[in-house]
């Protein structure tokens, strides 16, 4: 299991490095990429965010496990 976890790691990251050589092919698109990437992020982050805060039957119930999300 700990293997197999290690071996989906190291594919995400080689995945990942695939991802921004192809976005630095040009240079304003490799800018806009990584902006944007960001942004996703971010914003992947708030909504998670308010979901914790505007719903309390959630925020008791999984207090302990916010941290897989």
């Amino acid at each position: 299991m700990k293997n197999m976890l290690l071996r989906y790691i190291k594919l995400y990251i080689h995945f990942t490095k695939i991802n921004i050589s192809s976005f630095m092919e040009y240079d304003a698109d490799f800018l806009f990429g990584i902006v944007a990437l960001i942004l996703k992020n971010l914003i992947n982050l708030l909504i998670i965010f308010f979901i914790f805060h505007l719903i309390d039957n959630i925020n008791r119930l999984v207090q302990n496990s916010k941290a897989f999300i």
